[in-house]
């Protein structure tokens, strides 16, 4: 079986993978992607292989996503040789602006660059018609808004109180807005955000495109193939360790909320 590695570090035990496949550039059958979420972000825009994710030894790296710890390697190895795997397929975010294109895994913005909020107006409608419609009846004030993927919905989506999706959609957050609802869309959907006051930049998983202040988006027929190591993709005992050590209080926040 030929795979692909892209892995933050040059762990030691990535030996064994070289010791139990062929390794190429490209033509692979399977991707190990050994890192964190953010490694996972990169490389699943670019490869259209069933990926296999692998938490790295960074204690600050989530690995939300990782179906593996590095120190189970051996297992990692063994389902894929077994080939006997399930794998859950998730869509993209595609966004438009000044005739630029481009993805995003888990969102993709248009949020204040260089001042603390901008003035915008957001639009929507099927794929299948001609014409926008408001979507809110106002504009909007805040930092920005963001549009998120099912695969997203774990992530920033999360940090601002928004939904995890079971199905393919889109959630449509706007940030720091008092009149701004979010509003869950199926993936037919599309939207077309216009900045009227403010300097706005577009942004795809945290990482600036570019400059402006127009933003067409929609769901992707672009997707990426994550390997499950069981019925859930989401590793929610890395979540837990995450907020455990890294965010101190958080029982008390969540009794308090109780």
């Amino acid at each position: 079986m030929k795979v692909r590695i892209f892995s933050k570090k040059n762990y030691p035990e990535l030996s064994k993978i070289y010791k139990n496949f062929e390794v190429v550039q490209n033509g692979e059958d399977v991707t190990f992607v050994v890192g964190g979420d953010g490694t996972l972000l990169k490389i699943l825009k670019i490869v259209s292989s069933p990926i296999l994710t692998i938490k790295g030894k960074e204690v600050d790296s989530l690995g939300f996503k990782a179906q593996f710890n590095i120190n189970e390697i051996d297992e990692a190895i063994k389902l894929v040789k077994s080939k006997n795997f399930k794998i859950e397929r998730f869509h993209l975010i595609e966004g438009d602006t000044k005739n630029k294109k481009f993805f995003g895994g888990n969102e993709i913005g248009i949020v204040a660059s260089t001042e603390r909020e901008i003035h915008f107006e957001v639009y929507y409608k099927k794929q299948n018609e001609e014409k926008f419609k408001k979507l809110y009846p106002y504009v909007l004030c805040g930092e920005g808004i963001i549009f998120v993927s099912r695969l997203g919905s774990a992530a920033w989506n999360r940090k601002v109180g928004g939904p995890l999706l079971l199905e393919e959609g889109i959630v449509v957050q706007p940030l720091a807005c008092d009149l701004g609802f979010p509003f869950v869309a199926t993936k037919e959907y599309e939207f077309f955000v216009k900045v009227i006051k403010g300097k706005p930049k577009i942004v795809s998983d945290g990482e600036k495109i570019v400059d402006s202040n127009f933003l067409r988006v929609k769901l992707s027929e672009r997707y990426a193939n994550l390997i499950k190591r069981g019925e859930n993709i989401y590793n929610l005992l890395n979540l837990l360790k995450f907020y455990i050590v890294y965010k101190p209080g958080w029982q008390n926040q969540v009794m308090r909320r109780s």
